[in-house]
């Protein structure tokens, strides 16, 4: 890779970087879950919606994974899941 090329890679991730901000999730916090199973090509319609939920967080572990549960109090999807899954949920 050439050297403006490289210097190019730097400022871009810079801006990016600046910009972008990872979602900080608390416990009680409700949250929709990415629908990984239907993320592949031709599993989904144009206008399908692929997140499921809404779910409250119910544990914080660490490395951003997190125990769910449904919004009966039911704890859901035998294993942590992995923060970048999920988004904030907001209710109209």
């Amino acid at each position: 890779m050439s050297e403006h090329a490289q210097i190019f890679k730097v400022k871009m991730k810079a801006a990016f970087d600046k910009k972008a901000k990872q979602d900080v999730f608390q416990e009680g916090d409700l949250i929709l879950k990415w629908d990984a199973r239907r993320e592949e090509r031709y599993k989904h319609g144009k206008f399908d919606n692929l997140w499921l939920g809404p779910f409250c967080i119910s544990q914080v572990m660490e490395n951003s994974t997190f125990i769910l549960h449904n919004l009966n109090g039911e704890h859901i999807f035998g294993a942590p899941i992995n923060g970048r899954f999920l988004k904030f949920f907001y209710e109209y």
